[in-house]
């Protein structure tokens, strides 16, 4: 025990000091007596646990100072972890310390002696004032404290110099500070040297064990254990004898293998060094060297405190590689405390407000010297680094082609045909993750992340995510406390499905059968031919799944487990499967997985008898929300038919539709009777044309254009995603090779569900190209003046720039009805207006014309990016909106190819110094660039393509749309074809006119709109159709003519006046019932007749006495 001076702000405390303590670590100080001094303290980047060595955790560590210190008037700075002691020996000397002074020992004074040749370069000479640097005193200044924040954020980022490159592995992203660079508030940091190797400390010895930190108050430290003295017990003697020395004595020591102990803090002898090579750099290693850090001297002047401190941090979070910030207040005070500055006279906590952007700019301005200006502006700008609010993510998430449920269950029954293929027997084990996201053990997670190597910085934002968080429930208005949740995921975050599928990546690797899994929901399948041999394989893999779900702490629910024989077999319903726990399970016929039935034919008959059921059960809650005389729109009607009928009839139709009969069935009666519905008509109403004006198409075609869709998607994925690796397994196939080549293969008939175009391929996506706070690195403008006024400006301008370095870049597409592809042009014009450069491009025929807009204007780039030069701007205009704005969004959508041609040349043009823009400039408007690129685009439109081109999705889209237009007017066609005698029926008045939209325009009253599509179906309140059905007893108007929708519209005598009207508003001759019924212009004139005349309606009907229509 010798004294120790540690020197503080005001004032040098003596403390007694334990040496030779058999401890690991360099030094160790109480945490009590450093809050009791206010001692700054900085955070370990990563917790490490402290053991003695019998073994037991005696604290975790979390934070270290570095003091001045003096023994025996030698001086230095001593780097301390903070952690438990006894109250009488506040700080601890380890084996370190000693090694590296060697100091003689007076054992009669407990005085110390030291080597001054053997310090040199360590340690200061006697005599050497040492100034503190670790006091939570605040300065007087809130610009000093202000200055230190904003180094210490700095300091403490993640930065990635390249986000293009990818980072090469690595346990740790920690980056240590160079020598030079080393102030005293972030302490000197050296890796290891091999020629100084040292025993492991206590930052070594959690280095392979598990990453936690628990609550203070869950850690039990034996007050009789000092830490450091692994065989001793030390007492407090002053209670014994009166006297103020620490006595001890031994405890036995326990069996314990020596490898073990040799990785805890307090071990005597060194651990073996490494075989190979250096120990890699930890994050506070102690170094076997160790310079004094000088103190910095900060001046505030009006340069450093715009450039290098004020600012500095804001424009730092604004570069694109900040990935992470997580800074406290507390330890932003306590780098004020460490900060030298004059004096400015500032409000308390000013900087904080303006930081956290409480108040206004302008207010601060007039608080705030000015010299700091700069610094309110950039706090109160936008930054790039920003929270993702719900609807960022939402729009993420809906660009991304994710790996759905429908793309599980379609590998599954892809799997299952495969195998059919092959001649093989499928048998299916289906098995659920009991609890999932509650059952999540946090430092299981933990370990994970760890063993798979991400940044320090992500677990502890992981650990954080997972820290403070509570509980209660509530019965019966009966409320408990709050209690703490020490394990699950929360719920509800768009990371927590992440985490889960991280938690159990370790369940499947070495798996010998085909596993599927849906965040709880797994399916494991083994294929052979015979049940016997595929149920010994399933019981074999789940045992090895249930033996590492125990070492992963997850366990699986015994009653959501089933099996299933994909066979016709009687043999199957005989072979069960034995759990590890001995459970029987007994195969089924059906089973539902990822709500979808999947049966053992795989007819999936249940699964469309369900859906179809739930479908119409909801059609009948939204049934009464209208009639025919009353209640929504029939376009809010029709939207509400889609979003919760629909979506719930066809789910899981891209896995079993093949237009089988049974389901076509089901799906056109739910569909006959929602197409009546949406537009209010009787439920005679023919049910095609009923399904035309409601701009619906039948299932049988709606389905075919959802596999092509499905189709369209796949060409999105990225070539390792599971859907896109089954394509390619049964694209290089050859079906000859099978024993059954004719079996149905469901994906197979997707794929081919999009006609091939010349063997031509389709553009590709690279998904999560961008992170969501990318930006672009070119400038992006759409005028929201008209075509006319902008021409005019656009001449202005280019006028007003005549003689600078300026240089504009027009481009155009177009398409001719002779050519054979899409053309593109591209000219240039220098600042005196001379032509200097003129392209023309033809694309091929697998493009549009919005493909051809985004060619050129990739061209105009690439061509910008050659001949730029220092200074120059460059200006480039296109007249199609639709692709600039495409081009303004950072996303993965179709058009990435493009996006990412300009992003390139743009990024060559910023290296020369010269700087680009896109601009709208609005086409056939007398703009002489824009019609000289038209002019080379019809030129290029006529020529064969000059280059091997892609089909475009956007092209892609278009051809399925086609495909279901055509779908359509062959099924009208067969509809007119019918043999009929009734001369005014639907097919015999009104050609096929598909559309997506109700034509009856918004606001129209439920009942005007039901009587005008009554009138054009001819099935309504009228005498020539209710006498059809017995309700009237003549079926002639009071004006003796035979009472139909045509007579009512065109010739009745009753309303003469009204149609006289109704002839004004339609300058078209002659007036017929298409020209009244399906014409934009018509359908509002014929809708303000109806409301004027009440023709139709079921009122207008009732107000018809009997001897009125009864007189002949």
């Amino acid at each position: 025990m010798v004294q120790l001076d540690l020197f503080l702000a005001h004032q040098t405390l003596p403390i007694p000091t334990l040496i030779d303590s058999g401890c690991s670590g360099h030094a160790f100080l109480d945490r009590t007596f450093a809050q009791r001094h206010g001692l700054t303290t900085y955070l370990l980047p990563r917790p490490r646990e402290l053991r003695l060595a019998d073994g037991i955790a005696s604290d975790t560590i979390t934070e270290y100072t570095i003091l001045p210190m003096s023994i025996s008037g030698h001086n230095e700075y001593g780097l301390f972890f903070i952690t438990r002691l006894a109250a009488n020996t506040p700080a601890i000397l380890g084996l370190p310390w000693l090694q590296k002074h060697n100091p003689s020992i007076d054992w009669a004074n407990m005085q110390l002696k030291f080597d001054k040749w053997r310090c040199t370069g360590y340690c200061n000479p006697s005599g050497v004032v040492i100034t503190a640097p670790g006091l939570r005193n605040r300065p007087q200044t809130m610009a000093a404290r202000t200055a230190t924040k904003c180094a210490v954020k700095s300091r403490l980022l993640t930065i990635k110099e390249d986000p293009e490159e990818e980072e090469p592995h690595r346990t740790s992203n920690y980056q240590m500070p160079s020598k030079e660079g080393c102030t005293a508030d972030l302490p000197l940091q050296l890796p290891y040297a091999s020629t100084n190797y040292q025993a492991p400390s206590v930052e070594e010895c959690t280095e392979k064990q598990t990453l936690q930190t628990p609550a203070d108050q869950e850690l039990y430290v034996p007050q009789t254990l000092t830490p450091g003295r692994p065989h001793y017990q030390t007492y407090d003697a002053s209670a014994a004898n009166g006297g103020p020395e620490v006595r001890a004595r031994m405890i036995p020591s326990q069996k314990r293998s020596p490898r073990p102990i040799q990785a805890h803090a307090g071990q005597r002898h060194k651990a073996k060094p490494p075989a190979k090579g250096v120990l890699p750099p930890l994050s506070v290693p102690i170094p076997p060297s160790y310079t004094p850090p000088r103190q910095p001297t900060i001046n505030f002047e009006e340069e450093d405190i715009k450039y290098t401190l004020a600012t500095g941090f804001v424009q730092f979070c604004k570069q694109e590689g900040v990935t992470m910030t997580k800074v406290t207040w507390n330890e932003l005070d306590r780098a004020f405390a460490n900060a030298q500055t004059k004096e400015l006279d500032i409000p308390e906590r000013a900087f904080e407000s303006v930081i956290k952007q409480e108040g206004t700019p302008e207010y601060w301005k007039t608080v705030l010297p000015r010299q700091l200006h700069d610094f309110v502006d950039e706090c109160f700008s936008p930054l790039h680094l920003h929270r993702l609010s719900e609807e960022d993510i939402e729009k993420y998430l809906r660009i991304k082609p994710e790996l759905t449920a429908i793309d599980a269950a379609m590998l599954l029954i892809d799997q299952i045909q495969h195998q059919k293929q092959k001649g093989q027997i499928t048998s299916t084990i289906f098995l659920d993750v009991k609890g999932a996201f509650d059952h999540v053990s946090h430092n299981q997670f933990l370990r994970t992340l760890k063993k798979l190597g991400l940044p320090i910085s992500l677990i502890a934002w992981t650990k954080s995510f997972f820290s403070n968080r509570s509980l209660r429930l509530s019965f019966d208005n009966k409320t408990q406390e709050f209690s703490e949740i020490i394990a699950g995921i929360p719920q509800g975050s768009p990371v927590s499905p992440i985490f889960f599928l991280i938690y159990t990546r370790d369940l499947f690797p070495g798996l010998q059968s085909f596993n599927l899994s849906y965040i709880d929901d797994l399916s494991l399948s083994t294929s052979s031919t015979s049940l016997k041999k595929n149920v010994k394989i399933l019981e074999q893999q789940v045992r090895l799944l249930s033996h590492r779900g125990k070492n992963l702490a997850i366990m699986f629910d015994i009653a959501k487990t089933e099996l299933i024989h994909f066979t016709a077999k009687k043999e199957r319903k005989e072979r069960s499967l034995q759990l590890p726990d001995n459970t029987i399970v007994e195969p089924k016929d059906t089973i539902k997985w990822l709500g979808i039935h999947i049966d053992n034919r795989l007819s999936f008959k249940e699964h469309i008898a369900t859906r179809v059921s739930q479908a119409r059960k909801a059609f009948y809650r939204l049934g009464r929300l209208a009639n025919i005389e009353r209640g929504l729109s029939p376009k809010a009607v029709r939207q509400l038919y889609l979003a919760c009928v629909t979506s719930v009839a066809d789910y899981g139709s891209q896995i079993y539709w093949k237009n089988q009969s049974y389901a076509t069935s089901l799906l056109q009666s739910l569909h006959n009777l929602a197409c009546r519905k949406i537009i209010g008509v009787f439920r005679t109403s023919p049910s095609l044309p009923t399904s035309i004006e409601s701009g619906l198409t039948s299932p049988a075609i709606r389905l075919n254009t959802n596999n092509r869709k499905y189709a369209s998607r796949a060409h999105q994925l990225s070539s390792n995603h599971p859907i896109q690796k089954a394509i390619t397994r049964i694209t290089n196939t050859d079906k000859a090779s099978y024993k059954k080549p004719n079996q149905h293969r469901q994906l197979y008939t997707i794929v081919k569900s999009i006609p091939e175009r010349d063997n031509n391929s389709v553009e590709k996506i690279i998904p999560y190209r961008f992170r969501p706070w990318e930006s672009l690195n070119y400038k992006v403008t759409v005028s929201k003046k008209s075509k006319e006024e902008e021409a005019i400006a656009h001449t202005d301008y280019i006028l007003s720039r005549s003689g600078d370095n300026f240089t504009a870049i027009y481009s155009d597409a177009s398409q001719h009805d002779k050519g054979i592809g899409i053309g593109v042009g591209v000219v240039a014009y220098s600042s005196t207006h001379e032509e200097t450069f003129s392209q023309k491009t033809n694309i091929g025929c697998s493009q549009l014309v919005y493909n051809g807009e985004l060619e050129g204007i990739a061209q105009a780039f690439e061509h910008a990016a050659t001949v730029a030069q220092e200074g120059q701007e460059i200006y480039v205009y296109a007249d199609n909106q639709a692709a600039i704005h495409r081009l303004n969004n950072l996303s993965d959508n179709p058009g990435q190819q493009w996006l990412l041609r300009c992003i390139r040349a743009a990024k060559r043009i910023t290296t020369k110094k010269a700087s680009i823009h896109l601009q709208w400039a609005p086409g056939h408007n007398d703009v002489k660039g824009n019609e000289k690129a038209d002019t080379l685009a019809k030129e290029a439109a006529k020529e064969r393509p000059t280059t091997s081109t892609t089909a475009s999705l956007a092209y892609l889209g278009t051809e399925i749309n086609k495909i279901q237009k055509t779908e359509q007017l062959m099924e009208y066609k067969r509809y007119t074809d019918r043999p009929t005698k009734n001369r005014s029926s639907y097919s015999r008045i009104f050609k096929l006119n598909t559309h997506t939209t109700i034509k009856v325009p918004k606001g129209t009253p439920r009942e005007i709109s039901s009587a005008f599509y009554s009138l054009k179906l001819g099935h309504g309140y009228f005498n020539s159709y209710l006498k059809r059905f017995n309700k009237r007893d003549c079926n002639l108007c009071i004006c003796y003519k035979p009472q139909t929708p045509q007579h009512l519209l065109l010739d009745c005598k009753q309303y003469k006046t009204h149609r006289n009207t109704l002839k004004e508003a339609i300058p078209h001759r002659p007036i017929t019932l298409p020209l009244l019924l399906q014409t934009k212009t018509g359908i509002k004139a014929t809708l303000a007749f109806i409301a004027s005349t009440r023709i139709g309606t079921r009122k207008w009907h009732l107000g018809q006495t009997t001897e009125q229509t009864d007189t002949v």
